[in-house]
């Protein structure tokens, strides 16, 4: 016999010898065939016009990645009846689908990064670590035998600025951003919150390349370093994010954002979870002068006749 479900609980007698199986998402030769499936019968059925290019067809399945077979199936639907049309022009139509079905589930969010490191004041330690491992996700690095970077920890007062510093990195590595909020895994369900953060990950493995922007971590998972009233729920939660970061091998790159470094379980600090953690503090004066600068900048006026050091003190 088969059971499925998103949460089957069998009783011990059966789960003694019962075999689970759990369904992984559509890998990129899957995406390929179900697109140029949809597309012949597109033409077939409807007379819809297909010319896509080699490279536009990569895009689209890159751009896919992350979803259900049913959920492309919803998005290159809605591409090919957009219009009567299937072209190069829809890669980034489907890659627009997708995002609003992200940010649909609530879970993970598609974060624009048009910010420079040039265009962000202060952070002159993070930003030479960020340039000097630039390079440790290319075919190069790999081939000798580098292992990329897996993550980070940025501390600080509320409004010193991680939140930009997580946009940071993805700028200078080039990555898109996902941000998760952990606050939203929780579910009233027995057994769904779990099943929601094992989701948003192999979300997010599926995306890779990328960033994944973990915001205000303690916010979720402060309650796992002390005696809590869920049922352990906590501590399940906390463990599976731990087994992810400790064995998971697609290229994601996690920085984590926290006010308060007291509320987090110490396994989560121990040396190998985060490659490195950095505090973002208050900014000093002359990051203080660099921020008007920029900001000058932006709105096109001069700072020469501004007295910045007044600005700044």
């Amino acid at each position: 016999g088969l059971l499925f479900g998103e949460t089957v609980k069998l009783p011990a007698a059966i789960a003694a010898v019962a075999v689970p199986f759990e369904m992984s998402l559509p890998d990129d030769e899957a995406l390929r065939d179900m697109v140029q499936s949809e597309a012949r019968e597109a033409n077939r059925r409807k007379g819809i016009r297909v010319k896509v290019s080699g490279r536009a067809m990569q895009a689209m399945v890159r751009n896919l990645r992350g979803l259900t077979l049913p959920q492309a199936r919803r998005v290159v639907g809605e591409a090919l009846s957009e219009d009567f049309a299937f072209t190069d022009e829809d890669a980034n139509a489907m890659l627009a689908t997708k995002r609003r079905m992200l940010h649909e589930d609530g879970l993970l969010e598609y974060i624009q990064t048009p910010l420079g490191l040039n265009q962000i004041a202060g952070i002159r330690r993070l930003k030479q670590w960020l340039i000097v491992r630039a390079d440790s996700f290319s075919d190069e690095a790999d081939d000798f035998g580098l292992r990329p970077p897996r993550g980070m920890l940025l501390l600080g007062v509320p409004g010193a600025g991680k939140s930009l510093c997580a946009k940071a990195v993805a700028s200078s590595w080039q990555r898109p951003l996902l941000r998760l909020d952990p606050s939203a895994l929780y579910d009233r369900y027995i057994g769904e919150s779990e099943r929601r953060l094992r989701s948003a990950l192999d979300q997010a493995e599926a995306m890779s390349p990328l960033v994944l922007w973990i915001d205000e971590i303690e916010k979720g998972f402060a309650s796992a370093a002390a005696q809590s009233n869920d049922g352990g729920l906590s501590q399940r939660m906390f463990g599976t994010l731990l087994s992810w970061m400790q064995e998971h091998t697609a290229p994601v790159f996690i920085v984590a954002t926290a006010n308060n470094i007291d509320a987090l379980p110490p396994e989560l600090l121990r040396k190998g979870r985060f490659d490195e953690i950095f505090f973002v503090d208050l900014p000093s004066a002359t990051v203080r002068k660099a921020i008007y600068r920029i900001h000058l900048a932006r709105r096109k006026l001069d700072p020469q006749p501004v007295d910045l050091k007044q600005l700044a003190d």
